[in-house]
């Protein structure tokens, strides 16, 4: 099985809830943030690295990063079906904004 079916089912869970959100930078820059039920993660994608994502859960670091048993977390899963399937909530955002929001993800871990 190319994802465990507990990943797949909570990742289109994400898409039903519309708990992925793309933040637009005036500049450009786009990035995701995907709301769980007891904490919210930052998603980055199409980086220019080996593995091309981010996400600052603790799976994606556990089971991506580390212990490589798995391609991506469900939060990654989620937002790559929500792009594909255009059901991302977008939401333009400002650079102090996001600076805020990249703080929030980062200073907690």
């Amino acid at each position: 099985m190319f994802f465990p079916e507990h990943i797949i089912v909570s990742a289109f869970d994400l898409l039903d809830r519309g708990n992925v959100i793309k933040y637009v930078a005036p500049w450009g820059k786009v990035d995701y943030e995907v709301l769980g039920e007891s904490a919210s993660h930052l998603i980055q994608m199409d980086l220019p690295s080996r593995i091309p994502w981010y996400c600052s859960c603790p799976s994606f670091l556990r089971n991506v990063l580390r212990d490589k048993s798995h391609i991506m977390c469900k939060h990654i899963l989620g937002t790559l079906l929500a792009r594909k399937l255009s059901m991302t909530m977008d939401r333009p955002i400002t650079a102090d904004e996001l600076l805020e929001v990249f703080q929030k993800h980062y200073n907690a871990h």
